[in-house]
């Protein structure tokens, strides 16, 4: 991404999981938007419906134009307060992502990310009538890691598309109990669109 320059991503997606109990699909709709400190690194943050608000940050380590292959390490970092009846958590996650393009010009060019999701939860059990104390202070830790494969579709030099789908077996747990890793399954596809291409728009 350009220094001094701006660009918004719609980010719709679906994620489902799958366990021994079962399993679950949820819809996403986020939004996200960045600026370019530099070239080669650029901080925004995402929300949106369904959607974990989150600070971002693109550090740009292989840039496309100096060769074939594009390297990106992309971290976010965010975190929400739930008050509750049965007693109040807070919740704080990161999803670091190594992000490998192929090709500069061309109009369709192949990605591949791994991300670590990684989420932590507190739990305050400062709840109404209902909380337990027996919670209070319990810690957990949910780390899941996450291949997907994509592409970069340039329609434009300021309208490109992201088709994704990916998925990941296991996820470790440490909390109250002690360890465990679970044999589940996570899934996911998204479909962005990214306004101001891959340099953004120049302030």
């Amino acid at each position: 991404m350009n220094a001094n320059a701006v660009a918004i991503q719609l980010e719709p997606s679906a994620i489902g999981t799958t366990a021994y109990q079962g399993g679950n699909e949820q819809l996403y709709a986020a939004a996200s938007i960045r600026y370019g400190i530099s070239d080669d690194i650029s901080v925004g943050l995402r929300a949106g419906y369904n959607t974990r608000p989150e600070l971002l940050a693109r550090f740009q380590i292989l840039r496309p134009d100096e060769g074939l292959l594009s390297l990106a390490l992309v971290p976010t970092l965010g975190g929400v307060y739930t008050p509750d009846s049965f007693g109040d958590s807070v919740r704080v996650y990161s999803q670091p992502t190594i992000v490998l393009g192929v090709g500069d010009d061309w109009i369709v060019s192949p990605v591949v990310t791994a991300k670590l999701d990684v989420t932590g939860g507190y739990s305050l059990a400062s709840g109404g009538e209902s909380s337990s104390p027996t919670r209070a202070g319990k810690v957990a830790v949910a780390v899941t890691p996450i291949a997907t494969l994509g592409a970069v579709v340039r329609i434009t030099d300021w309208l490109a598309l992201l088709p994704e789908i990916g998925g990941g077996f296991g996820s470790l747990y440490a909390g109250h109990g002690g360890p465990l890793f679970t044999d589940g399954a996570v899934y996911q596809a998204g479909f962005a669109v990214l306004f101001g291409g891959e340099g953004g728009f120049s302030l």
